[in-house]
């Protein structure tokens, strides 16, 4: 699979992601089963490919829930970054505040 053996882990990761021969199409298939938000934004820095799919994903439900500390500047953040980035704008489909479980996550998630 390699030329030589990578000297470490950044070099195995470069190498794994150029020698990745996943089709294109089965990208969204993959990253639907990706529910916990912070591996779905590792899993946009996999490669072009893997973020033009995941970022959607990932804005497409934008949810604050109510324990989770400093609320207000995360909304904060979020608007700047949402004005500054019309783009991804555009992939957010619901936004709000609300209980969530992740155990019901398949079945109202997309």
């Amino acid at each position: 699979m390699f030329d030589k053996e990578p000297s470490t882990l950044r070099d195995f990761n470069i190498k794994m992601t150029r020698n990745m021969d996943l089709p294109t199409e089965l990208i969204p298939e993959v990253l639907q089963f990706i529910l916990k938000p912070t591996y779905l934004a590792s899993a946009c820095l996999v490669n072009h490919a893997f973020y033009e799919f995941g970022i959607r994903l990932l804005y497409r439900r934008v949810v604050i829930h109510p324990w989770q500390k400093s609320r207000e500047s995360m909304v904060i953040k979020l608007f700047s970054t949402l004005s500054l980035c019309p783009n991804l704008a555009r992939f957010v489909h619901f936004f709000g505040k609300e209980c969530w479980c992740p155990k019901f996550a398949m079945l109202n998630y997309f």
